[in-house]
């Protein structure tokens, strides 16, 4: 079994637009993608709603993942707790995987969701499947 290295240090960030180049060329094979969006079809919802807050995910420095805080009116159809943020197009880019990526994301987003909406209080994972 091939053991790759952890990556050390993995943050969040809003998106950029200099983070566009490199999350076009993110890719997930078929048995994946009914579970999530590739970043450029989530920024064009992100675009189209305000609500939708689109993060990237670093390793060192460099994007490796995705994911959108939705907020607002339109997550009722997930959830009617209006201090919930709900995570969506949650994703690692597939030459990523299987390093702690996601993991690490994870264990840092509830501090990093505070910061950035300090009036919410849980987190929810929107996971639409074959849609």
């Amino acid at each position: 079994m091939k053991q790759d290295k952890e990556i050390g240090t993995i943050t969040l960030t809003p998106y950029l637009p200099e983070h566009l180049h490199q999350l076009s060329q993110f890719y997930l094979p078929d048995t994946q993608t009914p579970f999530s969006a590739l970043p450029e079809e989530s920024l064009k919802y992100c675009r189209e709603d305000c609500d939708r807050n689109p993060i990237v995910i670093l390793a060192e420095g460099i994007p490796v993942g995705f994911f959108v805080l939705h907020i607002g009116e339109n997550i009722t159809p997930f959830t009617n707790d209006k201090k919930a943020i709900l995570l969506r197009g949650f994703l690692v880019d597939q030459k990523h995987q299987g390093k702690g990526i996601a993991k690490k994301a994870l264990q840092i987003l509830p501090e990093f969701a505070k910061g950035i909406f300090p009036n919410k209080d849980s987190i929810i994972l929107a996971v639409n499947v074959g849609t």
